[in-house]
């Protein structure tokens, strides 16, 4: 089998998931996966046939999408500003939003920064992780309630050798033993009833508990959240989160102590991430 010829039965395969040109992406992700070098090697000889390992694993890798599996998941892994994490079921795929906050954090502070970063709900250990490689001397901690995000996270953590603490602790129930010069965090925030306007690969493979919140109480976590930073920042200290693009204003007004709060929108033009000072030098 040519790398043409796998294009064309990929796409033939995924037609009802995806586009030809998704498709030829995910071929990709798929190449790079296997090695660095092949995607490269098949693009400038199209008829280049693969050997049986290589047609073998891009067989398998084809099925698992058919039956709706994200590809972070098949693959094992997922990109985020560069870097390689370490994905499974049970913990939530990074989103390109989510760079963008991080993007934010890292505008905001010069490189050389000795900052304390506290991540509530690290998930893959994505932000901290990528914060940990911008700010070489920051003294970074995060923290998740899910015993195999917390375990994922510290892989990558050891994977990428940051220094970044984490462990398994409640949000609700957490005591900060110091203060904090940032706080970030990306809780769950999409209401139940929004679930009808999300693809299936999400909902039939993502974990529902990083993901979704009551209807009756969609703020349920920002509001601890922005009330407990409050606290557990210095007094210079700035607080981050990605928000449900339909409660800018909501989060924003929950900030109100704060003395100084801005909304942002994200690279779609939806409002999508806050900056809460403490107090405005």
């Amino acid at each position: 089998m040519t790398y043409n010829e796998l294009l064309h039965w990929a796409r033939v395969e995924l037609s009802v998931l995806y586009t030809a040109e998704e498709v030829r992406m995910l071929l990709r992700y798929w190449a790079d996966d296997c090695d660095a070098n092949l995607y490269t090697k098949l693009l400038s000889d199209p008829s280049l046939a693969l050997d049986d390992p290589h047609q073998n694993s891009a067989r398998s890798y084809v099925q698992a999408l058919k039956s709706g599996k994200p590809y972070q998941y098949v693959l094992g892994t997922s990109w985020f500003r560069g870097l390689a994490l370490e994905v499974a079921e049970g913990v939530l795929i990074p989103r390109p939003e989510t760079e963008e906050l991080v993007e934010w954090i890292c505008a905001t502070y010069p490189i050389d920064s000795s900052l304390t970063i506290l991540d509530l709900g690290t998930g893959s250990g994505c932000v901290a992780i990528s914060l940990a490689q911008h700010f070489r001397r920051a003294k970074i901690h995060a923290i998740d309630l899910s015993t195999s995000a917390v375990a994922c996270a510290q892989r990558n953590t050891a994977k990428h050798q940051v220094r970044v603490g984490v462990e398994r602790a409640d949000l609700f129930e957490y005591n900060a033993n110091c203060s904090y010069d940032v706080i970030v965090s990306n809780p769950p925030y999409v209401r139940r009833s929004e679930k009808e306007d999300m693809e299936a690969k999400v909902l039939d493979h993502e974990p529902h508990e990083a993901l979704f919140v009551s209807d009756n109480d969609p703020l349920v976590y920002y509001r601890h959240i922005v009330d407990w930073s409050f606290n557990a920042l210095n007094e210079n200290g700035v607080l981050f989160l990605e928000i449900n693009e339909n409660f800018g204003a909501e989060v924003q007004f929950l900030c109100r102590h704060y003395a100084h709060v801005e909304l942002r929108n994200d690279f779609r033009g939806k409002p999508r991430m806050i900056q809460a000072k403490k107090r405005v030098l």
